[in-house]
């Protein structure tokens, strides 16, 4: 059975392992520390406007969503940072049925929609679309100092 509950301190490494797992794949090939990684999740599980929902199957984590909730004078929105699922469990149906549990539980919390940004033509942009997702037209900016 796969249900999606409130991220808990007491599990915060295996979340970062699995993070770890899923970003070192194709087609980001990413490689983080475990302890920044571990710090990363732990801000979402210790501040309240921040939320770290955990897919689980048998009571085993095998997927989470980090998200950010932003206020908005026509109703808050919840900003996806992080969307992952376990690879050993990659193209199951997972992810389709984190998303639909995300979305229950965010309608329960007077949110009703997702903003998130993702690479175009990468497996997760077509992923998206495919879960009802639209593209919204906007320039994303970014700028750093060093």
């Amino acid at each position: 059975m796969t249900d999606l509950v409130r991220g808990v301190l007491d599990e915060i490494e295996s979340y970062a392992e699995i993070y770890l797992l899923a970003y070192e794949q194709a087609p980001w090939h990413e490689k983080y520390d475990f302890p920044d990684v571990m710090a990363y999740i732990e801000a979402f599980l210790r501040d309240g406007g921040r939320m770290c929902f955990v897919l689980r199957e048998d009571d085993e984590p095998v997927g989470m969503a980090l998200g950010i909730i932003v206020p908005n004078p026509e109703g808050n929105y919840l900003r996806l940072e992080d969307f992952l699922i376990h690879p050993q469990k990659h193209r199951e149906g997972y992810g389709s049925r984190m998303l639909d549990l995300l979305f229950d539980r965010i309608e329960s919390m007077g949110i009703d929609s997702i903003l998130l940004n993702t690479q175009r033509n990468f497996p997760a942009h077509y992923f998206y679309l495919h879960n009802g997702f639209r593209e919204v037209e906007s320039v994303l900016l970014m700028k750093t100092r060093k």
